[in-house]
């Protein structure tokens, strides 16, 4: 393995480790105030609702809204993403099958 990819796994491993000291405790769980902020991120960001918006003016389609929606939608999921992080599991991690 290149020493190029070892660096992008150990970035990959700090950057997970650095959200998880802000949301999790010591076991891995979230902390009270880490589920606070994750469902208010999540709420402002359009995890679990549509990010359609309509123009109230226009009543058309705000492909501009919608855009803008779908960006804090991809912050939220990089955010649980390095939370939910498991080396084992990650496709960069595994070795390639020898042949």
């Amino acid at each position: 393995m290149t020493s190029e990819r070892w660096k992008a796994r150990l970035r990959l491993l700090r950057m997970s480790d650095a959200y998880k000291a802000c949301f999790c405790n010591k076991d891995g769980t979230l902390t009270e105030a880490g589920r606070r902020v994750l469902r208010d991120l999540g709420k402002f960001c359009h995890m679990d609702t549509s990010t359609l918006k309509v123009s109230p003016v226009t009543r058309s389609v705000d492909t501009h809204a919608m855009a803008a929606a779908e960006g804090r939608r991809d912050v939220a999921r990089r955010v649980w993403a390095y939370i939910e992080l498991r080396p084992e599991d990650h496709p960069t991690m595994k070795e390639p099958d020898d042949e």
